[in-house]
């Protein structure tokens, strides 16, 4: 439970960022889509990347304050 509520602090503290970020998530997946697939095998490993990366900096941004 630790995890769902310091990334739920996290995602409170850091809305406008959020909403970004679920815009280009949303891009990706359009890409995705709109190229019967193929886009996905390019945009999902690079959001999952990206979105990893971005989690653990947030968190431990968010844990040293």
């Amino acid at each position: 439970m630790s995890a769902v509520f310091s990334s739920f602090n996290a995602v409170k503290s850091n809305i406008p960022a959020m909403i970004v970020w679920a815009g280009i998530i949303c891009g990706g997946i359009l890409i995705g889509f709109a190229t019967y697939g193929i886009g996905m095998l390019f945009t999902m490993p690079i959001l999952g990347y990206a979105t990893w990366h971005g989690y653990h900096a947030t968190i431990k941004k968010h844990h040293n304050m």
